[in-house]
């Protein structure tokens, strides 16, 4: 999961340790729930709201990102999740290794000014400590929010509403009273910490894997005895452009779990088909992508060096 790999994140929704700055933004829809008539009628409108984006849409709604954010942040689109998230695959997820300054972080505001009607809001720090500093933004798909709050079987999760345009924080902080409560109330182990569970809710993951890596957290060894899920295998780009790791882990009897299944098709499906896109092809090959990506690593190395990693070691993988 997500959450086993260090960055340098400090505005994520899962532990702000300065002010975030961010702008609402909503997804519009072709219909309205006032348009929807009958029970059968609304039930079939919240499917269509809140099904997956294919490959191949993937990549359209990326392009517009893309044009937004241009290639300095943008390249980092490609990277496998960051591709699931706009799919509504998960909630939230960071973006690593970001080099800021007062400029860079004014021209993220006028962004996610141009973003209001493409459902993603980015978080930032609004203040630096130094005057460049290499960070961690920290990205939600509304929808993807909404989607796992609604499919996800962990007792006393509240519904996200995305329609509404609830505050995502605010519903993080939300969810995790709800599951205390429910912890108190006996319907979840007292063992249990339900912080893992609200972070495993807002990443997207499966929930058997959310608990097994809350139980193997407490009682075993995550590298030991859970299995990653197979979904950097679906396309070469996924190892080239990495990002930060978007696999869950879960016990082996748990391989047949119909969820876990049904999430790694879906992942592997929507990676294969986005980078086979005529816009993503195009994009790849193009020098300003490509130069951007070898700064954004650049960054990456600067950035591991500082929190004291072996660069040889990790470039071996």
């Amino acid at each position: 999961m997500e959450l086993r790999h260090a960055t340098l994140n400090r505005c994520s929704l899962l532990g702000n340790t300065t002010e975030i700055k961010s702008i609402l933004l909503i997804k519009p829809m072709e219909k309205s729930p006032e348009s929807v008539s009958t029970e059968k009628q609304m039930e079939e409108f919240e499917r269509e709201r809140l099904d997956l984006l294919t490959g191949i849409e993937t990549a359209e709604l990326a392009s517009k990102v893309y044009e937004i954010l241009g290639a300095e942040l943008g390249c980092r689109l490609a990277e496998p999740n960051l591709i699931l998230l706009i799919s509504g695959m998960k909630g939230h997820t960071d973006i690593p290794w970001v080099k800021l300054d007062k400029e860079r972080i004014e021209k993220l505001e006028q962004v996610n000014a141009q973003l209001e009607n493409l459902g993603l809001r980015i978080y930032y720090p609004e203040t630096l400590e130094e005057e460049s500093e290499i960070t961690s933004l920290s990205i939600v798909n509304f929808k993807g929010i909404e989607r796992k709050s609604r499919m996800t079987k962990i007792p006393c999760v509240p519904p996200y509403e995305s329609i509404l345009g609830d505050e995502p924080k605010e519903w993080l902080k939300k969810l995790t009273n709800s599951l205390k409560e429910a912890q108190e109330a006996g319907k979840i182990p007292k063992e249990v910490n339900v912080e893992i569970l609200a972070e495993g809710i807002i990443f997207g993951y499966p929930d058997q894997a959310i608990l097994d890596y809350e139980k193997c957290r407490r009682e075993g060894k995550i590298d030991d005895d859970l299995l990653d899920a197979d979904i950097l295998s679906s396309a070469p780009e996924t190892t080239e452009y990495k990002g930060a790791v978007p696999e869950f882990c879960y016990y082996p009897e748990h391989k047949d779990d119909h969820e876990i299944i049904e999430y790694i098709t879906k992942a592997r499906e929507i990676l294969g088909s986005f980078y086979q896109t005529d816009w993503f092809k195009e994009l790849s090959q193009g020098q300003e992508f490509q130069k951007s990506r070898q700064e954004s690593m650049q960054v990456e190395r600067e950035g591991l060096l500082k929190m004291g990693f072996n660069i040889e070691d990790t470039d071996k993988g």
